[in-house]
């Protein structure tokens, strides 16, 4: 497995798998800690990325 600083083209893939891992918390599937709509959004994804702190 290779960790590397997101790139531009892998926000939307991020975003997806955020919005996945949101709904299986929801169903109970799985326990994060994360609420939808607080962390991790659409926007913290992406400022994350701006601060270079995005990893994939």
């Amino acid at each position: 497995m290779i960790v590397r600083l997101c790139e531009k083209k892998d926000l939307e893939q991020v975003i997806h798998i955020y919005d996945l891992i949101h709904e299986q918390e929801e169903k109970g599937k799985m326990t994060i800690g994360w609420i939808r709509q607080i962390y991790p959004t659409k926007y913290t994804t992406i400022d994350s990325y701006f601060q270079k702190e995005l990893f994939v």
